[in-house]
Order: structure tokens, then sequence, then C-alpha cells
């Protein structure tokens, strides 16, 4: 079993995946998806944005897998200590509530189908597949 690490302090066990194929620095990843969250109205000191920010790091690194987001969260409930269900339930609750609270121009630039506020909130499986799939696809400086 191979340990990825996201810093001196922070540690993921996983499987057949590492770090080292994603080709943007640590420190942008996790500045870009700060700023991301934070701009579409999650609040940074909610357990759901650290384990939607960790899902999301990860996300990015791994290949498409059948029982993905499963993978996700039992590497963050490792991590943490918590249920791979506490982790789910807690990143529900956070896309949730940002929806109802963020900004509607915000979410609309990141999901295409939210347009002036209409749309349904995503799930977590689509929130995590979209925005790793910018993640991915962004280049960042």
């Amino acid at each position: 079993m191979d340990t990825v690490f996201i810093s001196e302090r922070q540690s993921f066990s996983a499987e057949p995946f590492s770090f080292k194929t994603d080709p943007i620095p640590e420190n942008n990843v996790i500045i870009y998806l700060t700023e991301l969250l934070i701009g579409l109205g999650f609040k940074a000191n909610h357990r759901g944005f650290v384990y939607l920010r960790d899902s999301l790091i990860l996300s990015a690194a791994i290949p498409y897998t059948k029982n993905k987001n499963r993978i996700l969260y039992e590497a963050v409930s490792e991590k943490y200590g918590v249920t791979s269900r506490n982790v789910e339930r807690t990143i529900r609750y956070a896309i949730n509530t940002a929806f109802e609270s963020g900004s509607e121009s915000e979410w609309g630039k990141v999901f295409v189908y939210i347009k002036n506020g209409v749309g349904h909130i995503p799930s977590n499986a689509e929130f995590i597949a979209t925005v790793s799939d910018r993640l991915r696809f962004t280049s960042i400086s």
C-alpha cells in the first residue's frame, strides 16, 4: 500500500495511485481549490469543506474507476478517523449549504446547466467529477 503525501502533516493511504502523475504543484492545487470552493459559497470552517477539498485532490490524481467516490470517501475517512458514511454525508451537506447561499453566477461558471439560479443541486459524484475534471484540465501556473 502506497502512502500519498499532501503535505508534511497530512497523508492518505491509497492503493494503486499517487500524486506523482499530477503536473500541477501541490500548493497551487490547494490554493486553486480553496479559492474555487470559497467563491462557490463554501465555508472554510466546515468539515465538509476540508473533506471535499481532499477528495477533489485525490480525484484529480486517480483515473476513472467504477466506485471512485467510495474509494475517495474511504481514503478521507482513514485520514480523519471517521466513517466513510460520515464523510459522504458531510460533503453532501456542504454542497447543499453552499448551493443555497452561494453566488448563482459562480455556480453557473462551473456547472453550465445552472443559469440564473435555475438548475438542480449537484450530487456528490456530479460535483466531484465536474470540479476534478476542471482541475485536471486547467493549467495553473
